[in-house]
């Protein structure tokens, strides 16, 4: 059966994957989680599907967090962690990242709490700080269902 959609606005994620679950989902309006989630605009894989009526969990550790705040402020479905996932409940090192995609306009695009992970990225300028890790079981079980995406 081929479903029938009405995009409002084609296109944020990196390489069509909001285009792709609008498409394989037709009009069913679901619940996401985005687990860095940046700022909301650069490479999301959510605003398309927010602006097409999906109620979502946005997770940020970093400051771009702020960005999703304002940005979903109103939106009464668009729920805002500002926290990583991890295995257990703790404080860790995060790097922020600063510019890395080529108009310059991005932050934290490439963050991790990997310092080996900065390696990849030698043209990419990291601030190191501190960020809160809850333990993902919490989050999940209490969020029933929902399409989980990860960048």
């Amino acid at each position: 059966m081929h479903r029938e959609i009405q995009v409002k606005n084609m296109g944020y994620s990196q390489n069509n994957e909001d285009e792709f679950v609008l498409n394989y989902f037709g009009g069913f309006k679901g619940t996401l989680l985005e687990i860095g989630a940046n700022n909301g605009t650069d490479l999301s894989n959510s605003k398309l599907l927010i602006e097409n009526g999906w109620h979502a969990h946005l997770v940020e550790p970093g400051s771009t967090c702020a960005d999703l705040f304002l940005r979903h402020s109103l939106n009464p479905n668009v729920h805002i962690y500002n926290y990583g996932i991890g295995d257990r409940d703790e404080k860790v090192k995060f790097w922020e990242s600063g510019n890395h995609v080529s108009n310059g306009n991005d932050k934290g695009l490439v963050s991790t709490a990997d310092f080996e992970e900065t390696k990849r990225w030698p043209h990419v300028e990291f601030t190191e700080c501190e960020i809160e890790l809850v333990n993902g079981t919490h989050f999940t079980t209490n969020q029933g269902r929902c399409f989980i995406l990860f960048r």
